[in-house]
């Protein structure tokens, strides 16, 4: 008996739920199903049409999927003649939105429960590129080729209850089919086959009455699946900075980046790091930037090239030839490594979702990585045998020329009785703000105090060196100190850095020429002050070129209005409880005029 009961059960259920598809095929759709899009605002729903969509990534485009997408028109053109009609994907619910998913992980913007992928729509808001958003290709289109058929037929359909304005649903999916009388002649028309579109509103089907044809759609995005290093400057006395790019949507993850010195044909690796970049940089459809879901792990030396953005790092290293011998270039490389005789080997960008937060599919981002296979043109290079996609994922500086037999500071043996500085680093921290650390070096038998001095100096404007800060520091017999001069903040000019140790710049005169610079004697521990056997190496420079820094526009969501009351003051009262005991009773005075909020409690307690 309980089987019988389950089985009716299940099939009243599949009958109601047959009865209830049934009638969306055989009614209109009422547009309020669908509410419409910010960004389509003024519009309302008027069908689902078939849309292809298809995406690149440098090789040629693929097919990534089919759907019946939501159209959204004027009222006034609801045949989309004039204005055109703007297709949205529906998020899906309760299934696997792979589609829905590719859009999220592109960076494509959401609204109210859809994509907006319409061409016409992002055609029409003339975005300036540093804010534009993800949009599909200026070759995706709504076709108009969708055959439309209509023809004199009177079945099913009574003359002064269906007309052409309100006609019959016979069909609303897939295809459709209306009837109604124009006056004392009575028609249908219809689109039928894959690509005809379903979920009509009467509106619509209406206004197909006589028309040939409806629409369908193909809509095309495209990225470059490709990193490319763009740049490489020379900050002097060894030291480098690399930018490079991320064009994917997604974060680059493990990014290897390299230093080669390249002399006398042979390929010494001098540095190199390991580092994620953040996804390029799309717009959020309301004048600001869409925040990745994920922010990129910065490798050692590596910093982001633009305030609030992470599509470009930077790479501060140091690499140079020995002193004293041959000429020499220093070559940088991302995700591809040399042999000795400059044989490269390319390896597969890595990348991960960075943008949205739906579950994605696999085959577009790539976190095991896949190769790239199309350059930035304007980045492509020749020295390298390589791939086309890895064309731009190296630079080669100019020929150099090798430190002299003097060279600098720090390569310099100390002798003994004398004090240097080292080394000095500077780390760009970024908003133009610099790490400097340096090292000093005494060769003294005994320990003692000196003075160490930062210096900043405006190469661009050529401006004499000036004290930023100062310090006095104890060095051990034959000892090392390092010291951290903090964050420096800068401007977004090119500077030199230098630190020195009791030996202070006369504050005129070129600060090149060490005659311009006056030494002090090394104190002693021992009560006693010495003279250094050379001061040549009590200076050291480090470098750091500022940036140009994008400035922060507000957008309308950040702004809004606040009320706020007028001043009022208020009494709050306050209550003294006081204890007393009383053995038998005792009178307590009452003053009946006084305030309630002054009035004493009291209570008994024993």
């Amino acid at each position: 008996m309980k089987k019988r009961i389950f089985l009716l059960t299940v099939f009243v259920l599949m009958l109601l739920t047959n009865m209830s598809y049934a009638d969306t095929l055989l009614n209109w759709t009422d547009p309020t199903g669908y509410p419409t899009p910010l960004h389509y605002s003024g519009r309302e729903y008027t069908r689902s049409h078939y849309t292809e969509y298809y995406l690149s990534e440098g090789a040629g485009y693929q097919f990534i999927g089919s759907d019946y997408s939501p159209v959204f028109e004027p009222p006034f053109d609801i045949l989309g003649k004039s204005a055109g009609g703007y297709t949205a994907y529906e998020a899906k619910e309760n299934c696997d939105d792979r589609l829905g998913s590719i859009f999220d992980s592109l960076g494509v913007i959401y609204d109210n429960g859809y994509w907006i992928v319409s061409p016409a729509y992002w055609n029409s808001q003339g975005w300036n590129e540093i804010f534009k958003p993800t949009t599909p290709d200026s070759n995706s289109e709504c076709i108009f080729d969708v055959p439309v058929t209509t023809g004199i037929d009177t079945s099913g359909i009574s003359k002064g209850l269906y007309t052409i304005n309100n006609p019959k649903c016979f069909i609303n999916g897939p295809g459709f089919e209306a009837g109604g009388y124009d006056g004392n002649t009575g028609y249908h028309w219809k689109a039928s086959g894959q690509n005809a579109p379903i979920q009509l509103t009467k509106s619509y089907a209406s206004g197909l009455f006589k028309q040939s044809t409806t629409t369908e759609a193909k809509i095309y995005f495209n990225y470059l699946y490709n990193i490319a290093v763009t740049r490489l400057d020379d900050n002097g006395n060894g030291n480098w900075t690399a930018y490079v790019f991320n064009y994917t949507p997604y974060n680059a993850k493990d990014v290897h980046l390299r230093a080669y010195i390249v002399q006398d044909g042979e390929y010494t690796l001098a540095a190199e790091t390991t580092t994620d970049i953040g996804p390029y940089a799309v717009g959020d459809g309301s004048g600001g930037f869409l925040q990745p879901a994920y922010r990129p792990h910065f490798g050692e030396g590596v910093s982001s090239a633009q305030e609030g953005l992470t599509e470009m790092i930077k790479w501060n290293f140091n690499a140079r030839a020995a002193a004293g011998s041959s000429s020499y270039k220093i070559l940088v490389t991302a995700d591809i490594s040399l042999d000795q005789n400059g044989n490269p080997t390319g390896e597969p960008l890595k990348t991960d979702a960075a943008y949205g937060g739906h579950s994605y599919p696999s085959g577009y981002f790539a976190p095991n990585g896949k190769s790239e296979v199309a350059p930035d043109t304007q980045y492509v290079r020749s020295g390298l045998n390589v791939s086309d996609g890895l064309s731009d994922n190296y630079i080669f500086s100019d020929q150099k020329q090798p430190p002299s037999s003097t060279p600098a500071s720090n390569d310099i043996p100390i002798p003994p009785k004398d004090l240097a500085v080292t080394d000095v680093s500077v780390t760009d921290e970024g908003n133009n703000v610099a790490n400097v650390k340096s090292t000093f070096k005494s060769t003294f038998n005994v320990g003692g105090y000196a003075n160490i001095t930062l210096y900043e100096v405006n190469t661009d404007l050529n401006y004499p060196p000036t004290v930023i800060k100062s310090d006095n520091i104890f060095l051990p017999p034959n000892g090392t100190v390092v010291k951290d001069w903090g964050d420096i903040g800068m401007g977004e000019d090119s500077y030199k850095l230098i630190v020195s140790i009791d030996y202070d710049y006369n504050g005129s005169g070129d600060w090149k020429n060490d005659s311009n610079w006056y030494p002090e004697q090394f104190a002693g521990n021992d009560g006693k002050m010495y003279t250094e056997a050379t001061y040549t190496n009590n200076k050291a420079e480090g470098s750091f070129k500022g940036q140009f820094i994008r400035p922060t526009y507000i957008t309308n969501s950040e702004i809004q209005s606040a009320y706020y009351p007028p001043v009022k003051y208020t009494e709050t009262p306050i209550y003294k409880t006081e204890t007393e005991d009383v053995y038998g009773w005792k009178k307590v005075p009452y003053i009946k005029e006084q305030a309630v909020d002054k009035k004493p409690r009291i209570r008994l307690i024993q």
